[in-house]
């Protein structure tokens, strides 16, 4: 199994979905932005300019054990099964900040076994291969969220 997780093809993490081209005036202001291949508005933030807040708040709400798994997390599995399995109309989630990253990245459908088991396979790779850091920039940057601005 790691034999073929060490040649399995995975793209950078930095260029998972591409980020679209903002061009600022000479007082910093937003001019212009094009849109992503994928027709999304998307800018790179690097971690260290993301409010603490937004990270912590997105780590307790996505993924409260994200330092301290590699990737699964087989209690949040296990629970998002039970769950669903007994009600079958709300599926719970168990899928970690990294699976989400994976589904996102390589479109997997999560929905099936099979597509459960791959996801969770690549989160493993993912935490080999990037640090918590990388992975948890890359999630912050590609995941649909809505920005509250003052006005």
């Amino acid at each position: 199994m790691l034999v073929i997780l060490g040649v399995w093809p995975l793209v950078k993490l930095e260029s998972v979905q591409g980020y679209s081209q903002a061009t600022f005036d000479k007082d910093d202001k937003l001019i212009s932005l094009t849109l992503t291949k994928d027709d999304k508005y998307r800018l790179f933030v690097p971690l260290e300019n993301i409010s603490k807040s937004v990270i912590t708040s997105t780590l307790v709400y996505e993924d409260r054990h994200f330092f301290s798994h590699l990737g699964v997390n087989p209690v949040s599995i296990l629970r998002g099964a039970f769950h669903s399995l007994f009600n079958p109309k709300k599926l719970h989630g168990g899928s970690t900040l990294t699976m989400q990253l994976v589904r996102l990245t390589y479109q997997i459908n999560t929905r099936t076994l099979s597509g459960k088991l791959k996801q969770m396979v690549l989160a493993s790779f993912l935490e080999l291969k990037y640090s918590k850091s990388q992975i948890l920039e890359t999630y912050l940057n590609v995941a649909p969220m809505v920005q509250i601005s003052k006005v």
